[in-house]
């Protein structure tokens, strides 16, 4: 039996930035580029790219033919990606292309669209997990909700998502911390050592908590630590 929908896979860093972008744009809008690979019928998208010439409005948001060649000249050559297509977010509405974002994305060479809805919340309400296509959670206040959509022949198809970032997210908020909060906060050394504990802990879970539960508990303690240093926790 055919799979019903393409995959889009978005890598840890690059749901960073799109989150993060979104949240400084808010109440504007924010957009950028995604950078990756096509296996397939999937995406992979390595990299995330917000175009800061980017003229934002409440409602809407546009930039440049020419910001598109240059990045796409870039991309190639120095990132070693090609440009998959692109992200933009929806401030206070829901992740659903309009007509406008349909006839440009159609009509463009690009093959993923990526929308991200933000509005305020109460801080860390909601796990992060993906569901019916589309990821969702909460974040520094904001509830967050990401649907993509590819082009599979003269079609606009809707594509499941799937982010490694998801995990993180859910583990720290289990230990009652905020990742905006540490990505605004720690050093770069610090934010390494973060990074590396929670690449630990996630990988030692999936190959079985109970066998693992004692260096989990290292690394669990490790990520405090960092966090009281900030006066985080």
């Amino acid at each position: 039996m055919a799979r019903k929908a393409p995959i889009v896979i978005i890598d840890k860093v690059a749901l960073e930035t799109i989150i993060l972008s979104s949240i400084e744009a808010y109440p504007l809008e924010t957009v950028g580029f995604l950078l990756g690979l096509r296996k397939g019928l999937d995406y992979l998208c390595k990299v995330a790219y917000p175009i800061q010439r980017a003229e934002r409005k409440l409602k809407s948001v546009k930039f440049s033919r020419k910001i598109h060649e240059l990045m796409k000249k870039a991309s190639e050559k120095v990132v070693g990606y090609r440009i998959l297509g692109i992200y933009h977010s929806h401030p206070d509405e829901l992740p659903i292309p309009s007509v406008k974002d349909i006839m440009n994305f159609m009509f463009s060479e690009y093959m993923v669209s990526l929308i991200i809805s933000i509005s305020k919340t109460t801080p860390s309400t909601l796990k992060w997990h993906a569901k019916e296509n589309v990821i969702i959670g909460s974040i520094a206040g904001y509830r967050i909700i990401l649907s993509s959509h590819v082009k599979v022949g003269s079609e606009l198809v809707q594509a499941s998502i799937r982010s490694p970032l998801i995990d993180v997210l859910n583990l720290l908020a289990s230990l009652g911390l905020d990742y905006s909060l540490l990505c605004e906060r720690l050093s770069p050394e610090d934010y390494e050592r973060l990074q590396y504990h929670l690449n630990k802990i996630i990988y030692l879970t999936k190959r079985g908590r109970t066998y693992h539960s004692k260096k989990i508990s290292y690394h669990r303690k490790a990520i405090k630590e960092i966090a009281k240093q900030y006066e985080i926790l």
